[in-house]
């Protein structure tokens, strides 16, 4: 039993599940909400009922640590690991069945280079998925002059375009794509570096981020961001003790705030589907959770023993509600039901 909490503070986790081997590194809400997935340092997925409150399915790989797991369908799902394998798996009935498995930074006998080939390349880090076309998939990547983050078609197993810049910015740490209801009908791509920016590509321009789209307000690497479309707002957060919420706008990327934060490191943030909160995942084991509209701080939860890696929440309300989900490296993810009234 999780306990009962004292008047006026957080609630307490309304379900905790526990049995990860490793720490817990990625977790995606699938189906509205009606499944987690997570997966760990050391290769191993799992499914949970969030309705039943029951492991469905749990598998181990061999092909390193799993970086991010990305909803392609209703039943497909990809995961990235970090020796930079891509994996495709059915998840319909509740189990694992891999479709497909490609590690675009290993060439086989059979196999040539893509014409975007980048000798002395090694994949590094997070990818994204864009959802308007689950085709494609960004993955970053190192290499000894020039940091990448390649485009690639996962369904075709091939590269689709590269964008660059120099290695002045260090590693790529995160991405997304985003779409701004400024220009609905373009797609860019975002990217966190290791010099503490953010930088934004338009995916018809790849040889170099958009001059005026440049955003810097953390002193160490940016590990984390999310943006909410309709405002043409974001918040990141980093190796730092900031959170900063920015807005993008015709000419420029501007700061709006920055929350100044009490310990150093934020390993995730995310923005609710209604846009009423948004929380942070600690280093300092906690999660923090702020008002989107206003930017001030709601509540601090207290419950894991170690750094919260990641969070998250379905795309949309089950039953009337968002459940939040935190994945920690003490191999417990929480689950939380807040402001939902």
């Amino acid at each position: 039993m999780i306990g009962s909490s004292p008047p006026n503070a957080p609630p307490p986790p309304v379900h905790v599940f526990r049995g990860h081997k490793s720490p817990v590194n990625t977790i995606k809400f699938m189906n509205d909400g009606y499944f987690l997935l997570s997966g760990t340092t050391e290769g191993e997925m799992n499914i949970w009922n969030v309705h039943t409150k029951r492991n469905a399915a749990n598998i181990n790989i061999p092909e390193g640590g799993i970086v991010k797991i990305h909803q392609l369908d209703n039943i497909t799902i990809a995961s990235h690991s970090t020796l930079g394998s891509i994996s495709i798996w059915d998840v319909g009935q509740e189990r694992f069945t891999l479709t497909s498995q490609w590690n675009p930074y290993v060439v086989s006998s059979t196999e040539s280079p893509s014409p975007l080939w980048h000798s002395n390349t090694v994949p590094v880090s997070k990818s994204a998925i864009d959802e308007s076309d689950p085709r494609m998939i960004a993955v970053a990547a190192g290499h000894r002059d020039f940091h990448y983050i390649d485009l690639l078609d996962i369904r075709m197993r091939r590269f689709v375009q590269s964008y660059k810049d120099s290695a002045t910015l260090g590693l790529c740490l995160n991405m997304a794509f985003i779409r701004t209801a400024l220009v609905p009908s373009s797609m860019m791509l975002c990217g966190a570096f290791e010099n503490g920016s953010l930088q934004w590509w338009d995916l018809r321009v790849p040889d170099k981020p958009l001059p005026n789209r440049s955003y810097r307000d953390h002193e160490e690497p940016v590990l984390c961001f999310d943006f909410d479309s309709t405002s043409c707002c974001g918040v990141s957060g980093g190796a730092d003790s900031r959170l900063s919420v920015f807005k993008f706008d015709e000419e420029k990327v501007s700061r709006i705030q920055s929350v100044d934060l009490p310990t150093s490191g934020i390993s995730d943030v995310k923005i609710r589907g209604d846009r009423r909160i948004f929380v942070s995942a600690g280093w300092d084991h906690r999660i923090r959770v702020y008002s989107w509209r206003k930017f001030s701080p709601l509540a601090i939860l207290r419950f894991h023993s170690e750094s919260v890696s990641c969070v998250d929440f379905p795309t949309r309300p089950s039953d009337g509600k968002f459940l939040l989900a935190a994945g920690s490296k003490d191999k417990r993810i929480s689950l939380w039901d807040l402001f939902n009234e």
